[in-house]
This record gives structure tokens, C-alpha cells and sequence, in this order.
């Protein structure tokens, strides 16, 4: 193809006239599944996403994780710029963060200032899990890198604080993620009976893993 070297890996398609299966939660809650279009990935913080290549994809194939990726990272950055005086414009360590949704083998997630890396690992009855499934879990996982960007000076402090607070707020970001979608707002009303004291779908993160 002209203007890419023969080296260098072409563009990868994206079919943008097929939506996106979307899991607002994890395959726990198969009934807050989505059909949403393919959304416009923001210039800045710039993200790539390994295997995306829009929508269309059967849930469960690598290409739709990734889709559910892009659109969990996409939702979540739009939602926080829109309720900050200080949008985040840029990642605290990398100009592009890299994002790997099927990592390897391991109970795990996590962001390591260069990368959003999430893994999978399959139980006695060889069920596999894939943490980017859920987008708790996603979300959390980008809240870290939000944070860094606020305050890069937590990313290497020595108190059981920072680390603490790092944790607290990836499961804040999670959490306000969820309730800026209407269907799972309706979920958390009916499962509670309008009992907020009661858990629910958005105080249990990651209730698949």
C-alpha cells in the first residue's frame, strides 16, 4: 500500500457501519448488554487499542473485547472531562497508552504508566475469564491513569496512603462510570427495590472475577 513501509504493519480496518455489542458491567449481568455505535476515539489522551477494529464482532472474540475496551475507555474520558475544569489532555509518562486486552495467562490487571494490561485465567470447571470483559474493571484500571495525570508525584510515593488512595479511586471512577449509563441506574433501582443500602450492581465491582 502506498506511504507504509514494507516493514511496518498496515492500519487495521475499522468497520464503523456495525455497532458495538457493549457490556455495560460483565457477562454476570448478561441483560445490561448494549448495542452502541462505534465512537469517535479522542485525539488527545491518545490511546491504541490491540485488536480493535470497530464494531460488528460476536461477544466473546477477541475483536469485540477490544471494542468493549475502546468503548468503556472512550465513555469513561468523556465523563470525567465533562465535570473537570482541568480536562486531561495527555497521559502523565506516555504519549500513547497502550492498551492490551488479552495480556496472558494470570488473575490480573493493571496500568503501568505505559500500558493498560488485562489478563485471563480459567477456573476448576476450564470456564476462562477475561477481565476485559468487564468494564469495571477496565475503568478502574484507566482511573489509575487518571489519577497519575492529576498528581504524578502518588505514582511513586512510599506510603500505604498513595497506594490506598490510588485503589480508592479507580473504584470511584468504576463506580460513577456505571451510574452515567441509564440502564444500569434502572438495574441498580430494581435489583434494590429503591433500597440503596442494599448491594447492587454498581457498590459490587467486578462481580465476575
Amino acid at each position: 500500500r502506498p506511504g507504509i513501509p514494507a516493514n511496518q504493519t498496515k492500519p487495521p480496518i475499522i468497520v464503523k457501519d456495525k455497532p458495538i455489542e457493549y457490556i455495560l458491567n460483565d457477562p454476570s449481568t448478561p441483560n445490561l448488554v448494549v448495542s452502541v455505535p462505534v465512537p469517535n476515539i479522542p485525539e488527545n489522551p491518545k490511546f491504541s487499542v490491540q485488536n480493535y477494529k470497530g464494531g460488528g464482532f460476536s461477544l466473546g472474540s477477541v475483536e469485540s473485547q477490544s471494542a468493549n475496551c475502546v468503548v468503556t475507555l472512550c465513555h469513561t474520558i468523556n465523563f470525567l472531562n465533562r465535570y473537570t475544569d482541568k480536562p486531561m489532555t495527555r497521559w502523565s509518562a506516555t504519549s500513547v497508552l497502550n492498551v492490551i486486552p488479552r495480556a496472558g495467562k494470570d488473575l490480573n490487571a493493571y496500568y503501568d504508566r505505559n500500558y493498560l494490561k488485562f489478563f485471563y485465567f480459567s477456573d476448576k470447571k476450564n470456564s476462562t475469564m477475561y477481565t476485559c470483559d468487564s468494564a469495571d474493571i477496565v475503568s478502574h484500571e484507566l482511573g489509575h491513569a487518571v489519577l497519575d495525570f492529576y498528581r504524578p508525584d502518588m505514582w511513586s510515593a512510599v506510603f500505604l496512603e498513595s497506594a490506598a488512595f490510588h485503589e480508592a479511586f479507580g473504584d470511584f471512577v468504576a463506580m460513577m462510570k456505571n451510574l452515567s449509563h441509564d440502564e444500569v441506574v434502572n438495574h441498580l433501582i430494581s435489583q434494590t427495590n429503591g433500597n440503596l443500602k442494599q448491594e447492587n450492581v454498581v457498590s459490587n465491582l467486578a462481580e465476575q472475577m
